[in-house]
């Protein structure tokens, strides 16, 4: 018994000693574990740091064999000087990713300070500022070191780059911050394991994690920026976190088998970046929170599966082709909040029937409906001066269409390709007709051109087979084209029936 309890006590003291150790090394259990491997270390001007810790850098990035090593590998080993003030290195025409300056050149540096793309910091003791992405500034500040298969800053803060092999990972507790290209183009991990102390992830950080197939984002993250998970394959589903204000252009852009975007009700999003959700062509709905104000240019672009999207009365406008191809997409309601609509943005919706413009519209940009083969009527509210080019150009099932009296000019090529197309009214309040307006509209039988029209491009009525024209004009006025009657369809002068 007394054995039992001397080796008890020799047991606890073995274990304190191990506690005791730890907290003097500084290390957490975790740490302990992993094989901690220090960084190629330099000093000195940008020039012999940069050229001394070049190699070294694309190694830790996989070698010129990987993707980011190769882009790496192309990066200029000669400054650009710029007025011998500046010393500049960086991503051929891509952008800079270090310089030295002097004070003589304190306007080049205020300008490239300004850069929140590289952004730009300056080593510690020295005139150099060196760029956030690829992380360059850690490693020409010596800041960092290999734990086993990844490179992480000294304090394990930040997460630099992994290059394993392996199919899972697990990122250090304590990690706060996922750098620029971190995963990039990383073909083998499945899982990644982000711990709850994340709170900033860079851009490009999952670019092209094909295997990909499932990530927890930590409700500390405030902003995804820029192709976060650009090309993420086989990413199925994804929770932003409602603390998430911004989703970077690109951000989720070619995950084609993401069929869900998780939002809180209570999301604080603001703003979707630009080709956001691009080709993400499993994605069957998702839900706008009533934060954002803006849907950014071809934000849901080819998301061929799309059927439903609820479009919130805090979006004021909805910028060019962010709905294009939305093949699947059958109805939309566009609130009264929006005030214009881009170019293309509904382009190529074949399977859109029905859509209503409130008269909070101002602006339809050009093609904005084109091909759009299942739209039946639309009316065009009182608010819109002018109908651009293209609009509804390809249209084949559009069979009404109401135009108010208050537009002005109606586009080139606006109901081109309009088959179904029986007749239409055109307001006294038009002065313009474009070039092709209605040209091979198959089906347009009749149509009265106003005294008001004193402009009509030419071929505006091309291969209107069966077309009959109505003009109040006693005859063809000096501003209408020569061939503005191209297929020589008759013409009615001086008609005053209704």
């Amino acid at each position: 018994m007394k054995k039992i309890y001397k080796m008890s006590i020799i047991v606890m003291l073995v274990a304190l000693l191990l506690v005791a150790f730890t907290a003097c090394n500084g290390k957490t259990e975790e740490e302990e574990k992993n094989t901690i491997t220090p960084f190629h270390s330099v000093s000195g001007s940008l020039q012999e740091r940069w050229e001394a810790q070049l190699p070294y850098i694309i190694e830790a990035w996989g070698g010129e064999e990987s993707p980011v090593g190769c882009m790496l590998s192309y990066v200029s080993y000669e400054g650009y000087p710029l007025d011998d003030d500046i010393i500049i290195y960086g991503l051929g025409g891509d952008g800079f990713l270090a310089f030295e300056y002097n004070e003589n050149a304190a306007e080049i540096m205020a300008m490239l300070l300004q850069d929140e793309f590289f952004n730009y910091k300056k080593i510690p003791d020295t005139n150099i500022y060196a760029s956030d992405y690829f992380s360059i500034w850690n490693f020409l500040a010596n800041d960092i070191e290999k734990v086993d298969d990844a490179y992480y800053s000294k304090d394990h803060k930040q997460l630099i780059s992994f290059n394993g092999k392996g199919t899972s990972y697990k990122i250090l507790n304590g990690t706060n911050k996922i750098g620029s290209y971190a995963f990039g183009f990383n073909d083998n991990l499945v899982t990644i394991d982000v711990p709850k102390s994340v709170n900033e992830i860079g851009m490009h950080a999952f670019y092209y994690c094909e295997k990909l197939t499932s990530i927890t984002i930590p409700n500390g993250v405030t902003k995804l920026k820029d192709s976060t998970f650009d090309n993420c394959t086989s990413l199925v589903s994804i929770t932003i976190p409602i603390g998430v204000k911004s989703v970077g252009s690109w951000a989720f852009s070619g995950c084609s088998n993401l069929i869900s975007v998780f939002l809180d009700v209570n999301s604080q999003l603001e703003n979707v970046g630009r080709n956001a959700f691009q080709d993400c062509t499993s994605l069957t709905s998702i839900i706008i929170p009533d934060s954002v104000e803006n849907i950014g240019y071809e934000t849901f672009y080819n998301c061929s599966s799309l059927t439903s999207i609820t479009i919130p009365d805090s979006v004021t406008s909805i910028n060019d082709s962010a709905f294009r191809d939305c093949s699947s997409l059958t109805s939309i309601t566009i609130p009264n909040s929006v005030t214009s609509i881009g170019n293309y943005t509904f382009s190529g919706c074949s399977n859109l029937t029905s859509i209503t413009i409130p008269n909070s519209v101002t602006s339809i940009g050009s093609s904005a409906f084109s091909g759009c083969i299942g739209l039946t009527a639309i009316t065009i509210p009182n608010s819109v001066p002018s109908i651009d080019y293209g609009v509804f150009e390809g249209c084949s099932s559009l069979t009404s269409v109401t135009i108010p009296n208050g537009v002005t000019s109606i586009g080139s090529s606006t109901f081109e390709d309009c088959i179904s197309l029986t007749s239409i009214i055109i307001p006294n309040s038009v002065t313009s007709i474009g070039r092709s307006t209605f040209e091979k509209c198959t089906n347009l039988t009749s149509i009265i051109i106003p005294n008001s029209v004193t402009s009509i491009g030419d071929s505006a009525f091309k291969g209107c087979s069966g077309l009959t024209i109505c003009a109040r004009a006693a005859s063809k006025p000096s501003g209408w084209n020569s061939f503005w009657n191209l297929s020589d369809r008759p013409v009615v002068w001086g008609y005053t029936g209704d």
